[in-house]
């Protein structure tokens, strides 16, 4: 259920103050803002526990290897549902981009691995670290998002014939 309309108080490009009704956004636009928050969370919290079998692996025990390649595997499924409640959400295009972003590191992670190339291989950590990041933007985003009680212009009557406009083109108010 949206909110009735209200009234903002906005600039023309003439420097006359006019008032425009606004909105509150769809459930469809808050419901996946919602969502793209909770998975862009998981994917962050998943960035880490990948660091962290990392160094399991690493400082511990080597066979633990295994468990960081597959995780990271469930993990890069998330990749491929991100920018759907990104773009449903009307998240904006940085934040549309970043998510289709992750897509493509994440697949550029197994071809830094599956390249018998050490020069190559060592881009693997620093592309992990790039999705770390990026998921932790795009978590404080969707969040902020997520919380806002956002209001999007309605679309103004065109005519000047309008009772409303009349009174604002001639310096009365309502």
């Amino acid at each position: 259920m949206t909110d009735p309309p209200s009234d903002r108080l906005e600039t023309t490009h003439t420097g006359k103050s006019i008032m425009t009704p606004t909105q509150s956004p769809s459930g469809l636009v808050t419901g996946s803002r919602w969502i793209l928050m909770i998975l862009a969370a998981l994917f962050t919290a998943g960035c880490f526990i990948q660091f962290f079998l990392v160094g399991v692996s690493f400082f511990d025990d080597a066979s633990r290897w295994n468990d960081h390649a597959t995780f990271g595997s469930f993990l890069g499924l998330l990749t491929y549902v991100l920018w759907i409640p990104a773009v449903t959400g009307k998240t904006g295009a940085r934040t549309i981009v970043v998510s289709v972003a992750l897509l493509f590191l994440f697949s550029a992670q197994h071809a830094f691995i599956g390249i018998d190339n050490s020069r190559v291989n060592a881009l693997h950590p620093l592309n992990g670290s790039l999705l770390l990041v990026l998921g932790w933007w795009l978590t404080q985003r969707s969040f902020g998002l997520a919380r806002e009680r956002q209001t999007v212009p309605v679309p103004a009557p065109e005519s000047r014939d309008h009772p409303a406009s009349r009174d604002l083109l001639e310096g009365r108010s309502s």
